[in-house]
């Protein structure tokens, strides 16, 4: 019989199995580290708001740096009895290293409309709606743009942190 776990008061309430081996992958350059992360799994574990925004993150993953948040993921997984295995790969420069800063409130409503949002070039803009394809961002200067639902933050950035880079 399956071994089902319910995560205690203040975690996620989803149910799971415990007797599955949850693989991981920990990324690095020759200048940091970041262990790749589902976004249901930073939810399942309740550690949402746990993460610090050095953590880097893309429409489905969160890369946790390895210096403070990896070590947060890990111990929620261990509280929560999962197992876990973990390989490595490094490279010259991880293609994480261009993703937007982590940010709890793009896992529990990432493209909500209303969010005001900071597109690549740095021009600030407001999710106008949701179709099919993706969503709507009109900017200040009133142009629109699609994002698409395949990895929208490739095209816009949740965080006026990393918008003041273009500036």
């Amino acid at each position: 019989m399956e071994n089902i776990i319910n995560l205690p008061v203040g975690r996620a309430n989803k149910r799971f199995s415990s007797n599955t081996v949850k693989k991981y992958s920990h990324i690095s350059d020759p200048g940091h580290g970041w262990l790749s992360v589902s976004l249901e799994d930073i939810s399942r574990l309740g550690i949402t708001y746990d993460i610090s925004h050095y953590s880097l993150m893309n429409s489905t993953r969160v890369f946790l740096e390895e210096d403070r948040d990896m070590a947060v993921f890990m111990e929620a997984a261990r509280a929560a009895a999962w197992s876990i295995e973990v390989t490595d790969s490094h490279s010259e420069k991880a293609s994480c290293r261009s993703y937007a800063n982590y940010d709890p409130e793009w896992v529990i409503d990432p493209f909500r409309v209303g969010r005001v949002v900071f597109t690549n070039d740095g021009q600030r803009g407001t999710v106008l709606e949701k179709n099919k394809k993706g969503w709507i961002l009109k900017t200040d200067s009133g142009d629109l743009y699609h994002l698409p639902r395949l990895n929208p933050l490739s095209r816009v950035l949740p965080s006026a942190r990393k918008a003041q880079r273009h500036a």
